[in-house]
């Protein structure tokens, strides 16, 4: 009796476990949650579907879910409505503890046996899109186990990862969330590429001074110790190592004179005098005209060698010696000792060059990235990124501008080429709904476009939002012209640019589709509108 007994209950047993599917930490397409949530497992039985989410905020700051979340099938579109929740009331609005983490759980509808993917919308800032139901997860070439320690950040609750290019990126597929618990943190990132990685805290993200921990995925283990705001220490991975190693070594050598800046300047001596009354005219001063002209009188001073003081000026002098002996060591390290993790330090030389310098990439550069590392690593990111670079080159003023293909807010597609066609001068807008500046830009020249659009100019916005954001902005601002959307980023389109690092940027071009004027001010884009438009 006692055997038949303990048979039942184990075909129950087994029946039970048949009907219910455990996913533990799916795979997401795009987490568009602002790095607050972080998907520990999904729960699939016959009577609901159960999501366990981390929620990780700033420590103390609250949160809320709303009423009306749901699930959604990416294939069929059908939606599942919330049906109960653990751990917060929907609607209202629970504050976090000092760890600034929320254990939660959702129930919703079922979903059938055999959904494949499917989409969390809470509202318009937090979605889980693309989230893969498959509990057997798939074979990958590198598992690489990051785990660490966090002290003295009690302001932290999460860890963000994702590719070094990436991770500061508000409009690609979105970072992975680690919470930290207890001081540790622990992510078994699965991957078939060995490229470079970056972490980030949740509250660097917010607050935009974001300090990249750079590691390589490689099989094993990498282990981060990370204290305060400066110090961190990595330990694991060989091309981790190597590429600390180079990067160390220019710093080691660099901070003493960093040093030595810091305390000439704190003693008034690394400036003239007039340097350093401009200062606090600047710093006295709530006119944002005024200080934009008093900032470019001081860099016209250092243009013409009048900025520094004598012993500034011996320093800046060091300064440049030591940086030329770093940049002959490493390069020298680059050629002579070839690896992905050298590979790295080349691709961050030629982005400098084209993204944050908007120079040419200088022909040394490119005879080591042709002959050495692109035969080498054909079909790398930092290959393919590095094309793009390249490209980019073709968007600095007297170059002609890139054309593209983008739909608008409608879904209509529009070639570049043909809105700009037979116009005087236009101007070309990049712009975020999170970019502050260059909304001001744009929204400065609404008057300027309804004066001259019957005279030849035209304005064109392209944005890397999200749709909704995108004319959300739209209709807040009130611009009148076609925008573009190169939505989340999918086509790299700020990339083609060179503009990856900008959040918005404007190009004037000339009606021979000359780059004319780039990332200029106000008043220079309508001094050239102006001219154009006579």
């Amino acid at each position: 009796m006692k055997k038949t007994v303990l048979l039942l209950f184990l075909l129950l047993l087994t029946a039970a476990c048949n009907r219910m599917k455990i996913i533990e930490q799916p795979e997401i397409a795009l987490n568009s949650s602002s790095n607050y949530l972080s998907l520990e497992r999904i729960v699939c039985t016959p009577e609901a579907t159960r999501l366990d989410l981390t929620v990780c905020c700033i420590p103390g700051k609250g949160f809320s879910i709303e009423k009306e979340a749901y699930l959604q099938s990416r294939e069929s579109g059908l939606k599942y409505a919330l049906t109960g929740t653990e751990g917060i009331e929907p609607g209202k609005k629970i504050k976090t503890d000092s760890t600034g983490l929320a254990d939660i759980s959702l129930l919703f509808e079922p979903l059938p046996a055999d959904e494949k993917k499917i989409d969390f919308i809470e509202s318009e800032d937090w979605q889980l899109l693309g989230i893969d139901l498959n509990n057997k997860k798939k074979t990958v070439q590198i598992e690489c186990l990051i785990e660490g320690s966090v002290i003295n950040r009690p302001q932290s609750s999460a860890i963000l990862l994702n590719t070094s290019e990436d991770v500061f990126d508000r409009h690609t597929k979105g970072n992975i969330v680690i919470p930290i618990r207890n001081g540790k943190f622990s992510y078994l990132l699965r991957t078939d590429t060995c490229t470079a990685y970056g972490l980030c805290f949740n509250d660097e993200w917010r607050n935009g001074s974001m300090r990249n921990k750079e590691f390589f995925a490689e099989p094993g283990r990498i282990y981060l110790t990370i204290d305060g705001e400066d110090s961190m220490r990595i330990e694991g991975g060989i091309l981790t190592n190597e590429y600390q190693n180079i990067r160390r070594y220019g710093s080691d050598r660099m901070q003493p004179i960093y040093d030595k800046r810091d305390s000439l300047y704190n003693i008034e001596k690394l400036y003239t005098p007039e340097v350093y009354a401009l200062f606090k005219e600047m710093d006295s001063c709530n006119d944002p005209t005024q200080r934009r002209l008093l900032s470019e009188k001081f860099q016209n001073l250092r243009v013409e060698g009048k900025a520094y003081s004598r012993e500034g000026n011996a320093l800046q002098k060091k300064a440049e010696q030591t940086h030329a002996e770093i940049e002959k060591w490493e390069l020298d390290k680059i050629v002579n000792h070839p690896s992905l993790a050298t590979y790295y330090r080349l691709f961050e030389k030629i982005k400098k060059a084209v993204v944050y310098s908007r120079q040419t990439i200088p022909d040394s550069i490119m005879e080591i990235y042709r002959v050495l590392y692109k035969p080498a690593y054909p079909d790398h990111p930092f290959t393919r990124d590095i094309e793009q670079y390249i490209k980019a080159q073709q968007s600095f003023v007297g170059g002609k501008y890139i054309d593209i293909v983008l739909p608008d807010t409608t879904g209509t597609t529009h070639r570049l080429s043909e809105l700009l066609q037979g116009c005087k001068i236009a101007l070309i807008d990049f712009w975020s709904i999170h970019c502050g500046p260059c909304r001001r830009t744009s929204k400065a020249m609404i008057p300027v476009y309804e004066k001259y659009k019957d005279k030849g100019f035209r304005v064109i916005g392209i944005s890397r939002d999200g749709m909704q954001q995108m004319i959300r902005g739209i209709h807040h601002d009130g611009y009148p012209w076609i925008n573009l959307i190169d939505e989340y980023n999918e086509n790299q389109i700020f990339k083609s640019y060179g503009i990856d690092n900008a959040a918005g940027y404007t190009f004037l071009v000339d009606g021979n589709g000359t780059i004319i004027a780039a990332d200029a001010t106000i008043e220079e884009m309508i001094s050239l509108i102006e001219k154009y438009c006579k």
